[in-house]
Protein backbone atom coordinates (compact mmCIF):
# COMPACT_ATOMS: atom_id res chain seq x y z
CA UNK A 1 0.00 0.00 0.00
CA UNK A 2 1.00 3.70 -0.90
CA UNK A 3 3.46 5.15 1.99
CA UNK A 4 3.77 1.96 3.95
CA UNK A 5 7.22 1.57 4.84
CA UNK A 6 8.94 -1.76 6.39
CA UNK A 7 11.72 -2.05 8.88
CA UNK A 8 14.44 -2.61 5.99
CA UNK A 9 15.48 1.47 5.59
CA UNK A 10 16.85 1.17 8.92
CA UNK A 11 18.38 -1.90 8.51
CA UNK A 12 19.92 -0.66 5.17
CA UNK A 13 21.48 1.97 7.05
CA UNK A 14 23.14 -0.10 9.28
CA UNK A 15 24.23 -2.22 7.14
CA UNK A 16 25.95 0.52 4.66
CA UNK A 17 27.30 1.91 7.89
CA UNK A 18 29.02 -1.43 8.67
CA UNK A 19 30.65 -1.45 5.46
CA UNK A 20 31.70 1.65 4.98
CA UNK A 21 33.91 0.72 8.40
CA UNK A 22 34.92 -2.47 7.00
CA UNK A 23 35.83 -0.41 3.58
CA UNK A 24 37.94 2.00 6.56
CA UNK A 25 40.01 -0.30 7.72
CA UNK A 26 40.48 -2.05 4.57
CA UNK A 27 41.75 1.11 3.24
CA UNK A 28 44.27 1.31 6.18
CA UNK A 29 42.49 4.34 7.21
CA UNK A 30 43.42 5.10 11.03
CA UNK A 31 40.84 5.10 13.27
CA UNK A 32 41.32 8.91 14.53
CA UNK A 33 40.26 9.64 10.64
CA UNK A 34 37.04 7.26 11.04
CA UNK A 35 35.54 9.07 13.89
CA UNK A 36 34.96 12.36 11.91
CA UNK A 37 32.32 11.68 9.15
CA UNK A 38 31.08 13.85 6.48
CA UNK A 39 27.79 13.01 4.58
CA UNK A 40 28.85 11.98 0.92
CA UNK A 41 26.04 10.68 -0.52
CA UNK A 42 24.23 11.53 -4.08
CA UNK A 43 22.06 13.86 -4.50
CA UNK A 44 18.16 13.40 -5.10
CA UNK A 45 16.70 9.86 -3.76
CA UNK A 46 13.48 9.35 -2.03
CA UNK A 47 11.27 12.29 -1.57
CA UNK A 48 8.00 11.64 0.16
CA UNK A 49 6.20 14.99 0.84
CA UNK A 50 6.87 18.61 -0.43
CA UNK A 51 5.44 22.04 0.46
CA UNK A 52 5.97 25.86 -0.25
CA UNK A 53 6.19 28.48 1.90
CA UNK A 54 2.63 30.68 1.10
CA UNK A 55 4.66 34.05 1.41
CA UNK A 56 8.10 33.80 0.16
CA UNK A 57 7.86 30.40 -1.70
CA UNK A 58 11.53 30.31 -2.87
CA UNK A 59 11.77 28.41 0.55
CA UNK A 60 10.70 25.02 0.17
CA UNK A 61 10.36 21.66 1.80
CA UNK A 62 10.72 18.55 1.55
CA UNK A 63 10.23 15.43 3.52
CA UNK A 64 12.28 12.14 3.24
CA UNK A 65 13.28 8.77 5.39
CA UNK A 66 15.17 10.87 8.30
CA UNK A 67 14.86 14.03 7.63
CA UNK A 68 13.63 17.26 6.75
CA UNK A 69 15.20 19.55 3.89
CA UNK A 70 14.74 23.08 3.47
CA UNK A 71 15.74 25.22 0.02
CA UNK A 72 15.93 29.21 0.27
CA UNK A 73 16.34 29.51 -2.90
CA UNK A 74 13.46 27.67 -5.24
CA UNK A 75 15.13 24.55 -4.80
CA UNK A 76 18.48 25.32 -6.54
CA UNK A 77 19.95 24.19 -3.20
CA UNK A 78 18.83 21.86 -0.26
CA UNK A 79 20.29 22.03 3.53
CA UNK A 80 18.86 19.65 6.26
CA UNK A 81 16.33 21.73 7.89
CA UNK A 82 15.84 19.11 11.06
CA UNK A 83 17.24 15.30 11.70
CA UNK A 84 14.43 15.46 13.99
CA UNK A 85 12.56 12.57 12.17
CA UNK A 86 15.69 9.83 11.99
CA UNK A 87 13.88 7.18 12.63
CA UNK A 88 10.75 7.89 10.52
CA UNK A 89 9.78 8.75 7.04
CA UNK A 90 8.11 12.47 6.67
CA UNK A 91 4.99 11.46 4.78
CA UNK A 92 3.17 14.74 4.60
CA UNK A 93 3.88 18.48 5.40
CA UNK A 94 1.69 21.64 5.79
CA UNK A 95 2.10 24.91 6.80
CA UNK A 96 -0.37 26.93 8.49
CA UNK A 97 -2.06 29.89 6.43
CA UNK A 98 -0.89 33.44 7.64
CA UNK A 99 2.16 31.64 9.62
CA UNK A 100 4.82 30.24 7.49
CA UNK A 101 6.90 30.05 10.70
CA UNK A 102 4.41 27.15 12.11
CA UNK A 103 4.99 23.52 10.31
CA UNK A 104 2.95 20.02 10.54
CA UNK A 105 4.48 16.80 9.42
CA UNK A 106 2.65 13.62 8.71
CA UNK A 107 5.12 10.26 9.64
CA UNK A 108 5.26 6.81 9.61
CA UNK A 109 4.34 5.13 13.02
CA UNK A 110 5.45 8.47 14.76
CA UNK A 111 2.16 10.43 14.65
CA UNK A 112 1.66 14.10 14.49
CA UNK A 113 5.10 16.75 14.25
CA UNK A 114 5.19 20.40 15.15
CA UNK A 115 7.36 23.33 14.50
CA UNK A 116 6.78 26.99 14.76
CA UNK A 117 10.35 27.74 14.33
CA UNK A 118 10.35 27.26 10.26
CA UNK A 119 11.35 23.33 10.80
CA UNK A 120 14.43 23.99 12.77
CA UNK A 121 13.03 22.23 15.79
CA UNK A 122 9.99 19.82 16.19
CA UNK A 123 7.55 18.47 19.26
CA UNK A 124 5.36 15.36 18.62
CA UNK A 125 1.95 16.30 19.09
CA UNK A 126 -0.57 13.16 19.40
CA UNK A 127 -2.74 13.50 22.48
CA UNK A 128 -5.94 11.54 21.70
CA UNK A 129 -4.27 10.20 17.96
CA UNK A 130 -4.86 6.74 18.32
CA UNK A 131 -3.23 5.71 14.57
CA UNK A 132 0.34 7.52 14.24
CA UNK A 133 1.12 6.44 10.72
CA UNK A 134 -0.26 9.67 8.83
CA UNK A 135 -0.43 9.90 4.94
CA UNK A 136 -2.13 13.62 5.02
CA UNK A 137 -2.43 16.78 6.76
CA UNK A 138 -5.06 19.37 5.53
CA UNK A 139 -5.73 23.07 7.87
CA UNK A 140 -9.15 24.57 7.25
CA UNK A 141 -8.38 27.53 5.13
CA UNK A 142 -10.91 29.74 7.85
CA UNK A 143 -9.60 28.69 11.15
CA UNK A 144 -6.20 27.72 10.86
CA UNK A 145 -5.72 25.97 14.19
CA UNK A 146 -8.43 23.64 13.01
CA UNK A 147 -6.02 21.03 11.36
CA UNK A 148 -7.30 16.97 9.69
CA UNK A 149 -4.79 14.12 9.81
CA UNK A 150 -5.57 11.29 7.19
CA UNK A 151 -4.16 8.25 8.57
CA UNK A 152 -4.05 4.55 8.51
CA UNK A 153 -7.18 4.29 10.37
CA UNK A 154 -9.29 7.05 9.16
CA UNK A 155 -9.66 10.73 10.02
CA UNK A 156 -8.72 12.54 13.11
CA UNK A 157 -9.29 16.31 14.11
CA UNK A 158 -7.79 18.74 16.21
CA UNK A 159 -9.45 22.20 17.20
CA UNK A 160 -6.47 23.52 18.98
CA UNK A 161 -3.31 23.39 16.82
CA UNK A 162 -2.60 19.67 17.14
CA UNK A 163 -2.16 19.48 20.95
CA UNK A 164 -5.28 17.35 20.75
CA UNK A 165 -7.05 14.77 18.79
CA UNK A 166 -10.01 13.07 18.30
CA UNK A 167 -11.52 10.98 15.39
CA UNK A 168 -14.10 11.90 13.10
CA UNK A 169 -14.59 8.62 10.95
CA UNK A 170 -18.64 8.04 11.68
CA UNK A 171 -19.25 4.76 10.16
CA UNK A 172 -17.67 4.95 7.10
CA UNK A 173 -13.81 5.75 7.60
CA UNK A 174 -12.91 3.31 10.28
CA UNK A 175 -9.79 1.18 9.50
CA UNK A 176 -8.96 2.58 5.80
CA UNK A 177 -6.31 4.32 4.84
CA UNK A 178 -6.51 7.59 4.12
CA UNK A 179 -4.52 9.02 1.43
CA UNK A 180 -5.61 12.55 0.54
CA UNK A 181 -7.74 15.49 2.49
CA UNK A 182 -8.88 18.46 0.77
CA UNK A 183 -10.66 21.62 1.50
CA UNK A 184 -13.28 23.22 -0.84
CA UNK A 185 -11.97 26.80 -0.62
CA UNK A 186 -15.08 28.69 -0.72
CA UNK A 187 -17.15 26.29 1.57
CA UNK A 188 -14.77 24.77 4.21
CA UNK A 189 -17.75 23.07 5.75
CA UNK A 190 -16.88 20.50 2.27
CA UNK A 191 -13.85 18.43 3.13
CA UNK A 192 -13.12 15.75 0.72
CA UNK A 193 -11.13 12.64 2.00
CA UNK A 194 -9.43 10.36 -0.93
CA UNK A 195 -8.83 6.29 0.85
CA UNK A 196 -8.24 3.29 -0.37
CA UNK A 197 -11.49 2.82 -0.91
CA UNK A 198 -12.05 5.95 -3.06
CA UNK A 199 -14.03 9.39 -2.39
CA UNK A 200 -15.75 10.08 1.15
CA UNK A 201 -16.79 13.78 1.46
CA UNK A 202 -18.44 15.57 4.61
CA UNK A 203 -20.28 18.67 5.43
CA UNK A 204 -19.89 19.38 9.46
CA UNK A 205 -16.65 17.61 9.44
CA UNK A 206 -17.70 15.72 13.00
CA UNK A 207 -18.24 12.67 11.27
CA UNK A 208 -20.55 12.50 9.06
CA UNK A 209 -19.43 11.06 6.21
CA UNK A 210 -21.00 10.43 2.68
CA UNK A 211 -19.45 8.23 0.23
CA UNK A 212 -19.16 10.02 -3.19
CA UNK A 213 -16.95 7.49 -4.74
CA UNK A 214 -18.93 5.60 -7.42
CA UNK A 215 -17.39 4.79 -10.64
CA UNK A 216 -14.08 5.97 -9.41
CA UNK A 217 -12.84 2.46 -8.27
CA UNK A 218 -10.34 2.17 -4.70
CA UNK A 219 -7.23 4.39 -4.14
CA UNK A 220 -8.10 7.86 -4.25
CA UNK A 221 -4.39 9.28 -4.50
CA UNK A 222 -4.95 13.12 -4.60
CA UNK A 223 -7.62 15.50 -4.88
CA UNK A 224 -7.99 18.91 -6.22
CA UNK A 225 -10.73 21.55 -5.42
CA UNK A 226 -11.89 24.27 -8.26
CA UNK A 227 -10.17 27.94 -6.05
CA UNK A 228 -13.16 29.57 -7.98
CA UNK A 229 -15.81 27.10 -8.99
CA UNK A 230 -15.69 24.65 -6.08
CA UNK A 231 -18.40 22.34 -7.07
CA UNK A 232 -15.48 21.08 -9.77
CA UNK A 233 -13.27 18.56 -7.94
CA UNK A 234 -10.45 15.79 -9.60
CA UNK A 235 -9.77 12.81 -8.18
CA UNK A 236 -6.64 11.27 -9.11
CA UNK A 237 -6.72 7.31 -9.00
CA UNK A 238 -5.10 4.13 -9.64
CA UNK A 239 -7.80 4.01 -12.55
CA UNK A 240 -7.16 7.30 -14.02
CA UNK A 241 -8.24 11.03 -13.84
CA UNK A 242 -11.61 11.54 -12.95
CA UNK A 243 -13.33 14.93 -12.63
CA UNK A 244 -17.07 16.14 -11.16
CA UNK A 245 -18.65 19.15 -11.72
CA UNK A 246 -21.58 18.42 -8.31
CA UNK A 247 -18.56 18.00 -5.48
CA UNK A 248 -18.56 14.25 -6.35
CA UNK A 249 -21.97 13.13 -6.61
CA UNK A 250 -20.72 11.95 -10.08
CA UNK A 251 -17.71 11.43 -11.69
CA UNK A 252 -16.49 11.21 -15.18
CA UNK A 253 -13.08 9.97 -16.15
CA UNK A 254 -11.27 12.29 -18.27
CA UNK A 255 -10.25 11.67 -22.10
CA UNK A 256 -7.49 10.09 -23.52
CA UNK A 257 -4.62 8.08 -21.69
CA UNK A 258 -5.25 9.77 -18.04
CA UNK A 259 -8.57 8.18 -17.92
CA UNK A 260 -6.34 4.73 -18.03
CA UNK A 261 -3.10 5.24 -15.89
CA UNK A 262 -2.55 5.41 -12.90
CA UNK A 263 -2.47 8.58 -11.16
CA UNK A 264 -1.02 9.92 -8.51
CA UNK A 265 -1.41 13.68 -7.94
CA UNK A 266 -3.84 16.53 -9.27
CA UNK A 267 -3.02 20.05 -8.87
CA UNK A 268 -5.30 23.12 -10.04
CA UNK A 269 -3.51 26.74 -11.21
CA UNK A 270 -4.46 29.02 -8.31
CA UNK A 271 -4.89 31.92 -10.39
CA UNK A 272 -5.64 30.56 -13.68
CA UNK A 273 -8.13 27.41 -12.36
CA UNK A 274 -9.03 26.18 -16.04
CA UNK A 275 -5.31 25.03 -16.37
CA UNK A 276 -4.70 21.71 -14.40
CA UNK A 277 -1.96 19.66 -14.04
CA UNK A 278 -1.64 15.61 -13.13
CA UNK A 279 1.19 13.30 -13.05
CA UNK A 280 1.40 10.34 -13.17
CA UNK A 281 3.14 7.24 -11.05
CA UNK A 282 5.81 7.28 -14.07
CA UNK A 283 6.47 10.59 -13.88
CA UNK A 284 4.46 11.59 -16.89
CA UNK A 285 3.08 14.80 -16.76
CA UNK A 286 -0.03 16.18 -18.16
CA UNK A 287 -1.93 19.64 -18.79
CA UNK A 288 -5.52 20.78 -19.27
CA UNK A 289 -6.03 24.49 -20.36
CA UNK A 290 -9.74 23.68 -20.55
CA UNK A 291 -10.66 22.13 -16.91
CA UNK A 292 -9.80 18.57 -17.78
CA UNK A 293 -11.98 18.56 -21.11
CA UNK A 294 -8.25 17.80 -23.13
CA UNK A 295 -4.64 17.01 -21.87
CA UNK A 296 -1.05 17.01 -23.54
CA UNK A 297 1.79 15.25 -22.18
CA UNK A 298 4.14 18.09 -20.67
CA UNK A 299 7.05 15.79 -19.64
CA UNK A 300 9.78 17.64 -21.20
CA UNK A 301 13.49 17.18 -18.94
CA UNK A 302 11.89 14.29 -16.78
CA UNK A 303 13.46 11.22 -16.14
CA UNK A 304 11.68 7.77 -18.19
CA UNK A 305 10.68 5.50 -15.61
CA UNK A 306 9.70 1.95 -15.91
CA UNK A 307 6.03 0.87 -14.98
CA UNK A 308 7.44 -1.65 -12.74
CA UNK A 309 8.89 1.09 -10.90
CA UNK A 310 6.86 3.61 -9.62
CA UNK A 311 7.94 6.87 -7.82
CA UNK A 312 4.61 8.33 -6.32
CA UNK A 313 5.24 11.51 -7.41
CA UNK A 314 3.46 14.69 -6.46
CA UNK A 315 2.90 17.73 -7.74
CA UNK A 316 2.80 21.27 -6.14
CA UNK A 317 2.24 24.67 -7.77
CA UNK A 318 4.04 28.05 -6.41
CA UNK A 319 1.14 30.06 -5.56
CA UNK A 320 2.52 33.46 -6.09
CA UNK A 321 3.95 32.68 -9.54
CA UNK A 322 1.70 29.39 -10.81
CA UNK A 323 3.89 28.53 -13.62
CA UNK A 324 6.47 27.26 -11.78
CA UNK A 325 5.91 24.07 -10.16
CA UNK A 326 7.46 21.29 -8.70
CA UNK A 327 7.20 17.32 -8.88
CA UNK A 328 8.79 15.50 -6.14
CA UNK A 329 8.70 12.01 -6.02
CA UNK A 330 10.48 8.30 -4.47
CA UNK A 331 13.77 7.92 -5.65
CA UNK A 332 13.86 10.48 -8.61
CA UNK A 333 14.26 13.59 -6.41
CA UNK A 334 12.75 17.13 -6.99
CA UNK A 335 12.00 18.31 -10.62
CA UNK A 336 11.17 22.19 -11.10
CA UNK A 337 9.42 23.99 -14.51
CA UNK A 338 9.60 27.56 -14.64
CA UNK A 339 7.34 28.05 -17.45
CA UNK A 340 4.06 26.01 -16.79
CA UNK A 341 5.45 22.03 -17.89
CA UNK A 342 7.29 23.08 -20.97
CA UNK A 343 10.51 22.17 -19.43
CA UNK A 344 12.04 20.08 -16.48
CA UNK A 345 15.03 20.26 -14.22
CA UNK A 346 16.06 18.89 -11.54
CA UNK A 347 16.88 20.69 -8.50
CA UNK A 348 18.33 18.62 -6.01
CA UNK A 349 22.08 19.80 -4.96
CA UNK A 350 22.37 19.61 -1.37
CA UNK A 351 19.07 16.68 -1.15
CA UNK A 352 20.94 13.66 0.12
CA UNK A 353 17.95 10.55 0.02
CA UNK A 354 19.19 8.09 -1.77
CA UNK A 355 18.57 4.89 -0.49
CA UNK A 356 21.84 3.17 -1.05
CA UNK A 357 21.85 -1.18 -1.28
CA UNK A 358 25.26 -1.28 -1.53
CA UNK A 359 28.26 0.43 -1.22
CA UNK A 360 32.33 -0.50 -2.62
CA UNK A 361 35.44 1.06 -2.46
CA UNK A 362 38.20 0.46 -4.75
CA UNK A 363 40.89 -1.18 -3.07
CA UNK A 364 43.80 0.48 -4.87
CA UNK A 365 42.52 3.82 -5.83
CA UNK A 366 40.35 4.79 -2.20
CA UNK A 367 38.52 7.98 -3.66
CA UNK A 368 36.91 6.00 -6.28
CA UNK A 369 33.72 4.49 -4.72
CA UNK A 370 30.53 2.70 -6.09
CA UNK A 371 26.51 3.34 -4.42
CA UNK A 372 24.26 0.65 -5.87
CA UNK A 373 20.93 2.49 -5.05
CA UNK A 374 16.91 1.47 -4.83
CA UNK A 375 16.42 3.52 -7.84
CA UNK A 376 18.83 5.73 -9.74
CA UNK A 377 20.69 1.93 -10.15
CA UNK A 378 24.83 1.93 -9.40
CA UNK A 379 26.17 5.38 -9.27
CA UNK A 380 30.07 6.29 -9.20
CA UNK A 381 32.32 8.94 -7.90
CA UNK A 382 36.11 9.68 -8.01
CA UNK A 383 36.62 12.34 -5.44
CA UNK A 384 35.45 10.77 -2.56
CA UNK A 385 31.64 11.33 -2.67
CA UNK A 386 32.58 15.12 -4.20
CA UNK A 387 30.59 14.32 -7.42
CA UNK A 388 28.33 11.59 -8.78
CA UNK A 389 27.65 9.57 -12.14
CA UNK A 390 25.98 6.99 -13.07
CA UNK A 391 27.54 3.93 -14.15
CA UNK A 392 24.82 1.98 -15.98
CA UNK A 393 25.73 1.58 -19.75
CA UNK A 394 24.48 -2.03 -19.94
CA UNK A 395 23.55 -2.89 -16.68
CA UNK A 396 19.87 -4.62 -17.11
CA UNK A 397 17.07 -3.82 -19.24
CA UNK A 398 18.01 -0.59 -22.03
CA UNK A 399 14.68 1.30 -21.88
CA UNK A 400 14.91 2.50 -18.51
CA UNK A 401 17.52 4.25 -16.21
CA UNK A 402 15.85 2.52 -12.93
CA UNK A 403 18.41 -0.45 -11.25
CA UNK A 404 18.36 -1.36 -8.65
CA UNK A 405 21.41 -3.14 -6.97
CA UNK A 406 21.43 -4.92 -4.06
CA UNK A 407 25.26 -6.11 -3.87
CA UNK A 408 28.80 -4.66 -5.21
CA UNK A 409 32.23 -6.35 -5.29
CA UNK A 410 35.56 -5.01 -6.41
CA UNK A 411 38.35 -7.91 -7.80
CA UNK A 412 40.84 -6.83 -5.26
CA UNK A 413 43.91 -7.95 -7.53
CA UNK A 414 42.03 -6.34 -10.38
CA UNK A 415 39.87 -3.45 -9.55
CA UNK A 416 38.81 -2.79 -13.45
CA UNK A 417 36.70 -5.81 -12.53
CA UNK A 418 33.45 -4.69 -11.01
CA UNK A 419 30.63 -6.74 -10.23
CA UNK A 420 27.00 -6.31 -9.45
CA UNK A 421 24.23 -7.97 -8.27
CA UNK A 422 20.50 -6.56 -9.43
CA UNK A 423 17.10 -7.49 -9.46
CA UNK A 424 17.42 -8.46 -13.29
CA UNK A 425 20.81 -10.70 -12.24
CA UNK A 426 24.55 -10.25 -11.66
CA UNK A 427 26.46 -8.03 -14.09
CA UNK A 428 30.29 -7.59 -14.13
CA UNK A 429 32.52 -4.54 -15.94
CA UNK A 430 36.01 -4.79 -16.59
CA UNK A 431 36.42 -0.94 -16.99
CA UNK A 432 35.52 0.28 -13.86
CA UNK A 433 32.07 0.73 -14.30
CA UNK A 434 32.18 2.02 -17.86
CA UNK A 435 30.14 -0.67 -19.39
CA UNK A 436 28.15 -3.50 -18.20
CA UNK A 437 27.55 -7.24 -19.42
CA UNK A 438 25.16 -9.64 -18.03
CA UNK A 439 26.80 -13.45 -16.39
CA UNK A 440 24.70 -16.49 -17.16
Amino acid sequence: MRNKVASTPAFKFKLIAAMVVIACCLARISAGQCKRWVQVAPDGGFVYSFAIDPLTPSKLYAGTYGALYRSTDGGATWTTASDAFLDTVVQSLVIEPGTPSTLYAGTYSRGVYRSTDRGEHWTGSNIGLQSMTVYSLAINPKTPSSIFAGTSDGVYRSDDSGIHWHSINGQWLNHLDVWSLAFDPLMPAFLYAGTEDGVYRTTDRAGDWTPVKWGIGQDAWSLAVDPTASSNVFAATERGLFRSSDRGDHWTAVDGFLGTLDVRSVAIDPMTPSTVYAVTYGLDVYRSMDRGLSWAATSSGMPSYATTYPVYPSLTIDPVTPSILYVAARGAGVFRSSNSGDQWVAVNTGLKAQNIDSLAIDPKTPSTLYAGTEKAGLLQTSDRGGHWTTAISGLGLADTSIRRVYALVIDPTDSFMVFAGTHDGIYFSTDQGANWEGRE
